[in-house]
């Protein structure tokens, strides 16, 4: 397990000990000007964290963090789905999640 420190958009950073169990990025080389990068932690006292990431590289722009926490798999899982939707970063997220755990049921999918 690691010591993690997650930034928050007008918080204090999230201190928590676990593993990280999936990342996935909108732009993995960083070409463009602006991506998405989300990632879910596993703690270790048995809860899941979900971090949502806005790069820019944009002058005058900055990152947002966007940070929760969730009890269950499931729940996480649904934190990465937007406005009712599942996106194609969701899918991809959905995916490494399968990886690691295998008995991951995705939800609902409704593809934007």
């Amino acid at each position: 397990m690691k010591e993690y420190s997650l930034p928050r958009d007008r918080l204090s950073p999230l201190e928590f000990c676990g593993e990280l169990v999936a990342e996935v990025s909108s732009d993995p080389l960083k070409l463009g000007a602006r991506w998405t990068e989300l990632r879910l932690f596993a703690t270790q006292g048995g809860n899941f964290v979900v971090q949502s990431l806005g790069m820019s590289k944009i002058p005058g722009e900055y990152n947002r963090s966007n940070v929760s926490v969730a009890k269950t798999l499931d729940e996480a899982a649904s934190l990465f789905v937007r406005q009712g939707k599942v996106t194609w970063l969701s899918k991809k997220m959905f995916s490494a999640i399968g990886e690691r755990y295998p008995h991951f049921t995705p939800p609902a999918e409704r593809i934007a």
